[in-house]
């Protein structure tokens, strides 16, 4: 009985601690829209906060706890922060904590612990530019044989089928 709640107050912890991250990162944004002479490369900055606690996490096998809440928060703030540096590395290893997508074999492929999120519509269709550069990179005739493809099938799923007009509507016009 007493290991049992030693283990529930050690995963209670745990989830305080990721909270604790995430209320750090918010007073640092915070401080630096204020204080903008201390922090000349805000964006960077920031982003580089997130990419080195969430790789912190990562190694501990924290990621999953308070429901993935500084992983979603990574994701978010990657995305809309206008960096100068290169975090493509850290974004598919954020991608692939949520929902288990490679990308590029050796990069984003770590396992955190995370349980695997349900890819839906709206997240899908955002991922296309992500998923666009990195097929970029890739010859066609690697394309078929990489992890990628796996990913573009995930996201081809996810983002349901495009409805084309009948012929009836075009009839009409």
């Amino acid at each position: 009985m007493s290991t049992k709640n030693f283990e529930k107050s050690k995963d209670r912890l745990r989830e305080i601690q990721v909270r604790l991250w995430t209320l750090q990162y918010f007073l640092l944004q915070e401080a630096a829209n204020q204080n903008q002479v201390m922090f000349p490369d805000k964006d960077n900055d920031l982003a580089d906060y997130l990419c080195t606690v969430h790789f912190a996490l990562g190694q501990r096998l924290y990621c999953k706890h308070s429901n993935r809440q500084f992983v979603k928060l990574v994701r978010t703030e990657l995305n809309s922060l206008e960096t100068t540096n290169d975090y493509t590395a850290d974004m598919a290893q954020v991608l692939y904590d949520l929902y288990q997508m490679k990308f590029v074999v050796g990069q984003g492929d770590f396992d955190h612990g995370c349980p695997t999120e349900t890819l839906d519509k709206k997240t899908a269709l955002s991922l296309i530019p992500t998923v666009m550069f990195y097929a970029k990179r890739l010859h066609i005739k690697d394309l078929i044989k990489s992890d990628l493809r796996v990913t573009i099938e995930k996201v081809q799923a996810a983002s349901g089928k495009t409805v084309s007009p009948s012929p009836a509507m075009h009839n009409r016009k």
